[in-house]
């Protein structure tokens, strides 16, 4: 087996603890590629059991560190083995780790971390937040102590993938660039990270979901970077917001779970710009400009049109049932400052009614 992607180590590194995935690992790629990338060096080797990233484990992962003394850590995996690199990196030095809910923590990088992204998704490569989930409710985190050291691209990690899990990658990146973009936080660095990742997805998605070409999968992979420099300056929207619950409760991946609200809040967004100001509409008018000469249409309603007709390629499975929703729960999972990254406000009635559109 050979590989065209290589990354080097410095001698000085002797110890190095992997944080994977438990599935990622079975790969035979990625078993090759740890074998013959850190030969000489000591390892250890942490899978990943759960499917979104706990407190729980989180405790399990920070012991191994804390026994293992690594000088390195490299995490290879999707989102959630990416977030728990960085949480965990940044609290080894911590007595108490629940602390991190109810106090305000001093994070401190334990060791370098390199970041090997396995999916073309968050750009978490990139970004300076993580999450964690306790008892099922999502918590954001923030601290420039969490940016990798260094990351790297190996397609080949990508290839053989699931068309729903590509799916949920590249609907991830997508939503992120587009929420990152209308949001009245992004500037003209921030807009044209988000115009680089949008244009690569439309340009490269159908070959991405349908072949495992390794330019295809690189381009991708760099559209998801661009995303999460774009929402490193501005944070991500109402989507997000609304998402988690369905990832919690339903079991989608997240980024399938968030690709659900797109259209519609996109909708409701592009007909209420009436209501905003007349400084604001200007904003929010140039930002839907933007996105109309991205996508290569003439009208705002040709832009979900496009987003449906991507969702509809995917074939993925966003049906969902009525009768399973938990209008408790899923209020309780919204993340209120996401929501309030939108350009219009969004009331909770308003989401019932976003509900009567995405449940049936």
């Amino acid at each position: 087996m050979k590989l065209k992607s290589k990354i080097k180590i410095s001698n000085n590194i002797k110890k190095i603890f992997i944080l994977t995935g438990k599935n990622i690992i079975k790969k035979k790629n990625i078993d090759f590629f740890i074998k013959y990338s850190f030969q000489k060096k000591q390892l250890k080797v942490y899978k990943k059991k759960n499917f979104l990233p706990d407190i729980n484990e989180l405790k399990r992962i920070v012991l191994e560190i804390k026994k293992f003394k690594p000088d390195l850590i490299i995490a290879i995996g999707g989102g959630g083995v990416i977030d728990y690199s960085k949480i965990a990196n940044g609290i080894v030095h911590l007595r108490k780790i629940e602390n991190i809910f109810y106090k305000k923590v001093k994070f401190k990088k334990y060791s370098k971390l390199i970041v090997i992204p396995t999916t073309a998704g968050s750009g978490a490569e990139v970004t300076p937040g993580a999450v964690l989930y306790k008892n099922k409710i999502k918590y954001n985190f923030k601290d420039k102590n969490f940016i990798p050291d260094k990351y790297y691209f190996v397609p080949e990690f990508i290839m053989g993938t699931s068309r729903n899990l590509k799916s949920s990658a590249l609907f991830d990146s997508f939503c992120q660039s587009i929420e990152s973009l209308i949001s009245f936080k992004s500037n003209k660095i921030s807009q044209k990270n988000s115009l680089i990742s949008i244009n690569l997805t439309l340009q490269n998605y159908k070959k991405f979901l349908s072949s495992d070409d390794f330019s295809t999968i690189k381009k991708m992979q760099t559209a998801a970077n661009f995303s999460g420099k774009s929402i490193s300056l501005t944070s991500t929207g109402a989507p997000h917001a609304l998402s988690y619950y369905l990832s919690s409760s339903f079991g989608l991946y997240h980024g399938n779970s968030v690709i659900v609200y797109l259209p519609v809040v996109l909708e409701y967004n592009i007909k209420n710009i009436d209501i905003l100001d007349k400084i604001k509409k200007k904003k929010f008018s140039f930002r839907l400009k933007l996105l109309r000469r991205v996508f290569g249409v003439k009208s705002n309603v040709e832009i979900i049109k496009k987003i449906n007709s991507m969702i509809k390629y995917s074939k993925i499975n966003i049906r969902l049932n009525k009768k399973l929703l938990d209008e408790k729960k899923q209020k309780k999972s919204i993340k209120i400052e996401r929501l309030k990254n939108n350009p219009i406000p969004i009331s909770y009635n308003q989401i019932l009614l976003f509900n009567r559109k995405v449940f049936l």
